[in-house]
């Protein structure tokens, strides 16, 4: 019996970080599991609005979820080891179930020892299960691609589709809407709101419609910032993704925002103060470029990258936007 055809059937769990990136990650990985022929659940409560772009897993809200429970009722759960508590007899009892995964993003000092459990399924013992998602972040892997490898390296699942997302069409009309998102959860990640109103009037003048999108609390000093510019806030992720449909390209900050267009197809530029091949940046596509600082600077021991990003590259890539009557 193949790997993949082991999954047929089976119920699996899945508990991502609950930030929109590594959610999006656990996405990828539930797809995969469809993919084989599992049924997939995926506890996100922030994913849970948005359930109807994926009709192909249940998702359920991820407030007080107890391992104890939940074991039983699946054959294999998958979880980011933050659903574990802190190292105590609490801990060891869910370290105590064997059909339940732990993973983590990368490595950090959190007094877990991933790699010495093995995880069961159906009496299968996948040693491997349990382990750090991105092992090398020098190797230039996607987190997308990473995932993908746990996914083929653990359990021997490939899945060449991308993850479904209901009512996208891969020929879309053709669109003149540019969305920035122009903050992150660090503001250490965030490029200079002056150098996004460059780009904003630069685009402007190439015929796009421009808008930003920020979360709500963020909304009141954006627009007074932004004053030229329509400047939006969504509630859930449902609502983003509806308003999201028709644009064009999504430029942002290493942030969540990228990672959805991605995943919803767009095109996408992503500005990070790291290297171009950094494992974070959005890979659900082929549409995604990243621009980092040309030259790396240090003054008083800070780290100086902004002004040394080509953030000129994007309306040169872009060019001049579709016509304006095909927008919607």
């Amino acid at each position: 019996m193949s790997q993949s055809s082991s999954f047929k059937d089976l119920n699996v769990a899945i508990i991502p970080h609950p930030a929109l990136g590594d959610t999006l990650i656990g996405l990828r990985l539930g797809w995969i599991f469809r993919y084989a022929g599992s049924r997939v659940h995926l506890y996100s409560s922030s994913m849970y609005s948005a359930r109807e772009y994926f009709p192909w897993l249940d998702t359920l809200p991820d407030e007080n979820l107890n391992l104890l429970d939940l074991s039983p009722m699946y054959d294999l759960v998958i979880g980011h080891v933050r659903i574990l508590p802190r190292p105590g007899e609490l801990a060891a009892r869910y370290l105590q179930l064997d059909n339940i995964a732990y993973l983590k993003s990368k490595n950090s000092k959190d007094g877990f020892e991933l790699g010495k459990r093995s995880t069961f399924v159906r009496g299968r013992s996948y040693p491997g299960a349990s382990r750090v998602i991105c092992l090398d972040s020098k190797a230039g892997l996607s987190m997308v691609q990473w995932i993908d490898q746990y996914a083929h390296e653990v359990f021997g699942l490939d899945c060449p589709d991308p993850v479904p997302v209901h009512g996208i069409s891969n020929q879309e009309p053709p669109s003149a809407k540019a969305v920035i998102f122009p903050t992150s959860a660090l503001a250490k990640k965030n490029y200079s709101l002056r150098g996004w109103l460059w780009l904003a009037n630069r685009l402007t003048k190439n015929g796009w419609l421009v808008d930003f999108v920020c979360l709500p609390k963020e909304q009141i000093d954006i627009q007074n910032a932004c004053a030229n510019f329509a400047v939006r806030s969504f509630p859930d992720i449902k609502e983003l993704m509806d308003y999201l449909l028709d644009c064009a390209v999504v430029i942002s900050n290493d942030s969540g925002g990228g990672h959805l267009a991605s995943l919803m197809g767009k095109k996408t530029f992503t500005i990070t103060r790291r290297k171009e091949d950094f494992s974070w940046r959005p890979g659900f596509n082929e549409l995604n470029c990243v621009l980092a600082p040309l030259i790396g600077l240090r003054l008083f021991g800070c780290r100086v990258w902004r002004p040394f990003v080509p953030i000129w590259r994007i309306p040169a890539r872009l060019g001049k936007a579709p016509d304006k009557s095909s927008a919607h």
